[in-house]
């Protein structure tokens, strides 16, 4: 009873909060930063419910459930975000609205959804507003899905990205 109600509130909380996000900056970082703690609650949530029920119990198989539904909820979300207004500037929007679409699309299963944002994350990550490194873990991951293996190769940096995105057929000089 007590994980149908957990469950219940990060449902409500993710249909609440997440009205269709306003034209201010401080009601965009408001959406994002709810979109976050969103997340952040839904992956405590099956941690718990694994922690406490076990690995792969009827407990913990319908929290992972849960958390692939809310995922696509919030990778609808951000797809809708960055396709209106754009990567979140660090600057203006500060570090965790900033991260916030990165994270949920690494995460995400919706690989159409991560291959039609990686032009939006590529342009971020060109003006500085998402780290190398990041950008870096998102092709590897992008690459690891794609191909069912991981990543091998002695460069690094910049001809890291490059032939990542060579290999993941995402023209750099296109974008």
């Amino acid at each position: 009873m007590r994980t149908l109600s957990t469950l219940s509130l990060i449902l409500i909380l993710t249909v609440i909060g997440f009205a269709q996000p306003q034209n201010t900056l401080e009601q965009r970082i408001k959406y994002l930063n709810s979109i976050y703690s969103t997340h952040k609650a839904i992956n405590f949530y099956e941690d718990s419910v694994m922690a406490v029920s076990g690995f792969r119990s009827p407990e913990h198989l319908v929290a992972i459930d849960s958390l692939k539904k809310v995922d696509v909820a919030l990778t609808n979300k951000i797809d809708t975000y960055l396709n209106t207004y754009g990567y979140p500037e660090k600057e203006l929007y500060g570090e965790t609205a900033n991260l916030t679409p990165l994270l949920i699309l690494q995460k995400s299963a919706l690989y159409n959804v991560r291959k039609s944002q990686t032009k939006s994350l590529y342009k971020a990550y060109k003006k500085d507003e998402i780290e190398q490194s990041r950008f870096v873990s998102f092709l590897e991951d992008e690459y690891e899905y794609y191909f069912k293996k991981n990543y091998q190769s002695y460069l690094q940096d910049e001809p890291r990205i490059k032939d990542l995105m060579t290999a993941l057929e995402l023209k750099p000089s296109k974008l």
